[in-house]
């Protein structure tokens, strides 16, 4: 592992201490899953993010496919109607 120095309020310092003694663990210990679960959170938004923007693209493509069978299904509906 990498010693790091990091600079944070007082509060925010003095909340993680308190912490640290609730679950019997070190400050770094604290710090370092704080910011595993963070990491993960984020992917979890990127990847809902990419979903959102794919679905979204299905449904422009969804769209531009059922005005083009419209037209399909126009031309079928004329045909049997002449048959």
């Amino acid at each position: 592992m990498v010693k790091v120095m990091i600079m944070m309020p007082d509060n925010l310092l003095e909340e993680t201490d308190a912490e640290a003694r609730r679950e019997k663990r070190n400050r770094s210990q604290v710090i370092r899953t704080a910011v595993q679960e963070y990491l993960e959170r984020r992917k979890c938004e990127e990847l809902r993010e990419r979903m959102i923007e794919g679905y979204q693209v299905c449904t422009q493509e969804d769209a531009k496919l059922m005005r083009e069978f419209a037209v399909v299904d126009a031309e079928t509906a004329r045909d049997i109607e002449e048959y």
